[in-house]
């Protein structure tokens, strides 16, 4: 569920996602259930609506009541794939549920410390939902790289000829190799999934202005 209002579009808010739920005509896609209907959960999972007679009974069991409250999920848990397919509207719990596996799944990717390992499983059938992961990466290696450089310009009287220079551009050329690769990777899964015209378009408005920053400049 949305916790971050900045890694989404920037009229999921006030367009995209109330469009959702009035398409669904304000009920759960999943469960059947109605928005801001009150329910309690049940241990099968399923959830009880409850009417003016058992809302009052509830008073005498302690029985627990909850307001359903509509949500909007990204099937393919992807939050820059905004197509109408790809957008459901669900209760609180069914997109609980529906994002259980998925952050099992990230949770296993992001202890992966080597970046050309997550690449090389971000290839394998199913791991398109890798890709913000990548993202978060390659933002990091990014602001490796430019640290490096930044050293690099700091020592530019030495002529890089003392041993610590030499391994700062041995480890400035590493980040930017890893960075590219990384982001070389996140325009493969656009184009596999999206089309050829995504890349262009997510790089412009999503990766350089809103994750990773422009690369640094080779150092001379």
């Amino acid at each position: 569920m949305p916790v971050n209002q900045f890694k989404y579009h920037p009229e999921w808010k006030d367009r995209i996602s109330p469009e959702v739920k009035r398409r669904a005509n304000y009920h759960c896609q999943f469960c059947g259930v109605r928005d801001r209907a009150l329910v309690t959960p049940m241990p099968d999972g399923t959830l009880f609506t409850h009417d003016d007679f058992s809302l009052k009974n509830t008073v005498q069991t302690g029985e627990r009541v909850c307001r359903v409250i509509l949500t909007t999920a990204h099937l393919n848990h992807l939050v820059i794939d905004n197509r109408w397919e790809n957008l459901k509207s669900l209760c609180q719990w069914c997109h609980l549920h529906h994002d259980k596996a998925h952050k099992a799944k990230m949770k296993r990717l992001s202890k992966i410390t080597d970046p050309h390992e997550l690449i090389e499983i971000s290839k394998q059938p199913g791991q398109e939902h890798s890709l913000i992961l990548l993202f978060s990466v390659g933002q990091a290696w990014n602001r490796k790289q430019q640290h490096a450089h930044k050293i690099w310009k700091s020592r530019s009287q030495y002529a890089g000829k003392s041993s610590y220079d030499q391994e700062v551009r041995k480890y400035y050329d590493e980040c930017r190799q890893t960075y590219e690769a990384l982001v070389k990777r996140i325009v493969e899964i656009l184009i596999d999934h999206y089309g050829p015209q995504y890349p262009s378009i997510y790089f412009d408005n999503y990766i350089y202005q809103d994750r990773l920053i422009p690369s640094a400049q080779n150092p001379t």
